[in-house]
Order: structure tokens, then C-alpha cells, then sequence
């Protein structure tokens, strides 16, 4: 892209050696790094690890079926923001979405809607236009915890 790794490290806040490092594998980057990388190189973000193994649309699945999940992750940053987590989509449309767990945990979906999220699409291009096209995917995220949740609590019910 015809910028040094000293100008890259400079525009994405790291060192020419850390552009290096992770270049040849060395260092592992984070997200937020990868975005500002992205970024300053004026690529748009793929992540085809998360594609469906097929040309099925998975959204015409039933809610309580998990195969329509595909890409959903939960993740948490326990340094910058403690006792929130995130549910992560990694298909299009790409989004996340942070929420306070404890103070969401006993919340009705329309509740955690309105009091509790704050969404984030990764790619705003691609970003749903109508209320209720955002809604259908932040059901689909709700859908996911509750699912997430029930196969948590199968797999530690003994612990």
C-alpha cells in the first residue's frame, strides 16, 4: 500500500517493530489494532472463518435451532470494561452489541433494548436502514445469549 511500517505504526499508535512483528507472525494484534490497520491501509474487514459451511440461508432456520447462529460470539474485555459483555456477529450484517450482564440478566427483551445495549455495526455501510431490519438482527443476538446461556448451564450444571 506504499506505506512504511515506521508510517503505519505511527498512524495505528505502535512501533515500526510491532508492524514488523506482526507481519512475520511474531505478535498477535487485537481487534481494536486490527481496525485501526484496516483502517489506515483503506481495507474493508473479512472475516471468512465465520462463513457458513454452505449456501443455505441460515436466517430462515428457526430461532431455537443453532445452526442459524452461525458467526455469533460472545466475548468479554475484562480490562476496559468489567461486567459487560459483547455478543459479536461476524456475518453480514456485521454488528456488536455491549451490554452490562448483571444489570441486563433479569431484563425483558424490549428492556434490554432500550436500557441496556449499545450497538455498533463494523462495517456502517452495510448497516440496516429500518428500525425494524435493526431489530431482527438484535433479536437474533438475544436469541443467541438465551441459547448460549441454556448450553452454558447444561455443560456446568455439575460444577
Amino acid at each position: 500500500m506504499d506505506r512504511t511500517r515506521e508510517e503505519l505504526g505511527a498512524f495505528v499508535g505502535v512501533t515500526a517493530n510491532t508492524i514488523h512483528g506482526i507481519e512475520t507472525g511474531r505478535f498477535a494484534m487485537d481487534i481494536d489494532l486490527q481496525f485501526k490497520i484496516y483502517a489506515a491501509l483503506e481495507i474493508k474487514p473479512y472475516f471468512s472463518v465465520t462463513d457458513p459451511p454452505d449456501d443455505r440461508d441460515y436466517t430462515l432456520l428457526k430461532e431455537d435451532d443453532p445452526d442459524r447462529y452461525h458467526g455469533f460470539y460472545i466475548a468479554e474485555n475484562l480490562l476496559l470494561y468489567p461486567g459487560q459483555v459483547a455478543i459479536i456477529k461476524l456475518t453480514y450484517p456485521r454488528f456488536f452489541v455491549r451490554f452490562n450482564y448483571g444489570d441486563s440478566f433479569f431484563s425483558s427483551y424490549k428492556d434490554w433494548k432500550a436500557n441496556h445495549t449499545e450497538l455498533q455495526w463494523l462495517d456502517p455501510d452495510d448497516k440496516p436502514v429500518t428500525d425494524e431490519d435493526i431489530d431482527y438482527h438484535l433479536t437474533d443476538a438475544w436469541n443467541f445469549l438465551a441459547m448460549h446461556e441454556r448450553k452454558e448451564d447444561e455443560l456446568y450444571e455439575g460444577d
